[in-house]
């Protein structure tokens, strides 16, 4: 295999169809830089920690009085917990809600991000009651607790899509819905620890 591009911001890139993994993806984040790029104070991560609303792998919770350690999906997953919360949806629900998703994005580190600047493409998560979910529409969901995250890929260049976002939501009718781009989300989230990083 001959080496396309080296060592650039971008990462190393092998191949033709070896993906680029930023090295954001890899990097370790300490408690403040999490509690930074979320949008809230360190005293309040704490508090989740202790309360068990956040778990880390145990490599990365070394224990007590030692720094802990968080992955960019995991920063990306709790600054989405902490987007729930301000809506209402309680954190061990929003806990469970995410845990796929994080997973999700750690399979494919970058994949997901590449949504938010797809011009023909949008990825939407929609958190709603899981009562109000139609069990006819086709999307991805998780369920926990009272409540559905929905996964859509919504297609810009076609017509009317009938599982794409305005359908959607026509079809939830009055159903009180949370809507995140989460591509534009990804990206936002990437761009502040990226920009973290710069200043170690």
């Amino acid at each position: 295999m001959q080496k396309l591009d080296s060592h650039t911001e971008l990462g190393e890139r092998v191949g033709e169809r070896s993906p680029s993994i930023l090295p954001i993806h890899s990097g370790r984040f300490d408690t403040k830089e999490v509690a930074r790029v979320a949008g809230f104070d360190v005293g309040k991560l704490q508090n989740w920690l202790t309360r068990g609303v956040i778990q880390l792998k145990s490599e990365l919770n070394p224990g007590r009085g030692q720094s802990r350690e968080y992955t960019a999906y995991e920063v990306a997953r709790i600054r989405l917990m902490k987007k729930l919360s301000d809506v209402g949806v309680p954190l061990s629900t929003a806990f469970k809600l995410t845990a796929v998703l994080k997973r999700s994005w750690e399979q494919v580190p970058g994949g997901y991000e590449a949504y938010g600047s797809e011009p023909h493409i949008k990825s939407w998560l929609l958190v709603l009651p899981s009562a109000e979910w139609p069990s006819d529409r086709k999307a991805s969901v998780v369920r926990a607790d009272d409540y559905a995250l929905v996964w859509l890929v919504d297609l810009q260049h076609t017509t009317e899509s009938p599982q794409g976002l305005k359908a959607t939501l026509a079809a939830l009718g009055d159903a009180a819905v949370v809507v995140i781009n989460m591509g534009a989300f990804l990206q936002e989230t990437m761009s502040r620890l990226a920009h973290l990083a710069e200043f170690r």
